[in-house]
């Protein structure tokens, strides 16, 4: 009887953590396949509202955002991506951050590879996550984007 009551904690403990069971696809999931849809899409206002603001800011809008995708991205198709589950967690200053890798199936000058890399995932009220392409991040940049960050986080694979 009593491992019950600790089985009713526990669950209860992660409900209104935001845990998310098998049954269930957690917050983290569904915006990992917003954001690959919305690549996928070429949908780049929706990558936009899904990147970090400070990064949208430092772009100078999502406007800005939206010409610098489709610059970099001219005669690049995403065929497929697919995120997998968050690695590398940490929780700064009541920000939960982590790393969420991704395979992509990507057609460019008709060439198509298979790209392994990874997206940061930032979650201030747990509700909803923001991202950066983890390319070129390091750890000072990281940093700049969220106060009182000390290397927290992996960056391998980035």
């Amino acid at each position: 009887m009593k491992h019950a009551k600790w089985l009713v904690a526990a669950l209860a403990a992660g409900f209104a953590s935001g845990v998310a069971f098998a049954s269930e696809p957690s917050q983290a999931e569904r915006d990992t396949k917003k954001l690959a849809a919305a690549l996928v899409a070429k949908d780049y206002l929706a990558v936009a509202d899904l990147t970090h603001p400070a990064v949208v800011k430092q772009a100078g809008g999502a406007d800005k955002v939206v010409k610098l995708l489709q610059d970099a991205n001219a005669g690049l198709t995403i065929n497929r991506m697919k995120f997998g589950k968050p690695q590398h967690t940490a929780e700064v200053g009541g920000t939960l951050i982590a790393t969420f890798p991704y395979r992509s199936n990507v057609t460019y000058k008709g060439k198509t590879v298979d790209l392994d890399s990874f997206y940061i995932g930032f979650s201030v009220d747990k509700k909803g996550w923001k991202f950066v392409d983890c390319e070129g991040v390091t750890q000072a940049y990281l940093g700049q984007l969220l106060p009182g960050y000390k290397n927290n986080l992996e960056l391998k694979g980035c």
